[in-house]
């Protein structure tokens, strides 16, 4: 069954009108653009909806510069030059520079906006940064030495939480670079960072009695949640004891 023919007259009903604009312009403006192509020509469209928006279409440029390039072959067309062609001619011109003025200011404000907000990420990075490391003279209240510390602290529970994770997450023995911790390297992972470390402050790891003294605990991704809780600690002192 074929597409009933839409007679040539007004269409009363005014959605229906409206819907009808609509589908027709978009078609026009895809055959305007294909016969551009096509034919490599210029192309300017100037429609206006029954509500009166205004719809322009330009295959190169704008469609001021259509209309420029018209005004100046008028002299040379049958019909003679337009009426008060000069002012037309001169408002288009003003209308292309406004336009491009326009485009201009609106990339301007873009990137204005793109670099405040780059400012602002820049700063409370810094922010960030700061109370990872604060400057002890600009801390002149216990409220401002809390603050620090929380903030601290806050950091270190969001690390374990992490570690956490990823010591939870299952060991494939078969992966390349993937080893497994021996018993002797995590039976003593309980001990205190007091009970690892001698009068004079030296480093001694628990040794194993079936491997020479020298042997080191091994370093990896798989020690044990309890011995990293007691490196963290005494770190913790160590700090206090170098900034005290």
């Amino acid at each position: 069954m074929g597409r009933n023919k839409l007679p040539m007259k007004k269409i009363d009903n005014p959605s229906r009108r409206k819907l009808t604009y609509s589908k027709r312009r978009d078609g026009i403006i895809k055959k305007a653009t294909e016969l551009s192509v096509l034919c490599d020509t210029d192309v300017g469209l100037l429609m206006f909806s029954p509500n009166g928006r205004l719809t322009t279409f330009a295959s190169n440029g704008r469609i001021e510069d259509v209309f420029l390039r018209y005004f100046d072959q008028s002299n040379v067309l049958e019909a003679g030059p337009v009426e008060q062609e000069g002012y037309l001619y001169q408002n288009l011109k003003r209308m292309k520079h406004e336009r491009e003025m326009l485009e201009k200011i609106a990339k301007i404000e873009a990137l204005q906006e793109q670099l405040d907000e780059i400012s602002q990420k820049l700063q409370q990075r810094q922010e960030k940064m700061r109370s990872y490391n604060p400057d002890v003279v600009n801390i002149n209240s216990v409220h401002d030495a809390n603050a620090h510390r929380q903030f601290l602290n806050d950091a270190i529970q969001n690390i374990e939480k992490l570690q956490m994770e990823i010591f939870h997450e299952p060991i494939d023995l078969q992966k390349p670079g993937c080893f497994q911790v021996p018993p002797a390297a995590t039976r003593d992972a309980h001990l205190t960072a007091e009970e690892l470390v001698d009068a004079n402050g030296n480093w001694n790891p628990p040794q194993d009695d079936h491997q020479p003294k020298e042997a080191h605990l091994p370093v990896g991704p798989h020690l044990s949640l309890e011995y990293l809780r007691a490196q963290k600690h005494w770190n913790l002192q160590g700090r206090g004891q170098g900034n005290a």
